[in-house]
């Protein structure tokens, strides 16, 4: 990492702290300030990290951060922007998968991931879109599904990368 992206790391530890505090003691004021500046300096490590990482992959590591830090201004607004929230960490995963297999490097680990991702949708993956289906909110099984499978292409898509 360069000078600028330890400091960004270092904004990003004080300001994901300061959430942490503001969530636990109800602190809303101060959680529209320190949500979003947590979430735009992770955005300025990604983008000022060392060229280790690939410029695609890094173009879409940022976008997908970017999709993160609207998700989170979303989901602080009334319950009406909540799927626009949810939209917005939708798209922010598609974007971290495509990052990732930009970075692919083994098809052994890619392997890995996928059993693992079995194992996890057979264990908890079933009971969470059982739940979703019986529960008071039916209609959202749909998004339920969706959500489990970029998060699942998100995983293998990690393991993938053998890092």
């Amino acid at each position: 990492m360069t000078g600028l992206s330890w400091a960004f790391a270092a904004a990003f530890a004080l300001t994901a702290l300061v959430d942490w505090w503001a969530t636990h003691l109800g602190r809303t004021p101060v959680r529209w300030v320190s949500k979003p500046a947590a979430l735009a300096a992770l955005v300025g490590v990604a983008a000022t990290a060392h060229p280790e990482i690939g410029m695609g992959a890094r173009a879409w590591l940022v976008a997908g951060l970017v999709l993160s830090l609207a998700g989170d201004v979303f989901l602080l607004l009334p319950e009406r922007w909540f799927v626009a929230g949810l939209g917005s960490f939708l798209l922010g995963h598609i974007a971290y998968v495509v990052a990732l297999q930009a970075e692919h490097a083994s098809w052994g680990w890619l392997l890995v991931g996928l059993a693992v991702v079995v194992v996890a949708v057979a264990v908890v993956g079933r009971r969470i879109v059982v739940g979703v289906r019986a529960g008071d909110h039916p209609e959202l099984f749909g998004p339920v599904i969706a959500y489990l499978v970029v998060i699942s292409a998100m995983v293998v898509s990690a393991f993938g990368t053998a890092a």
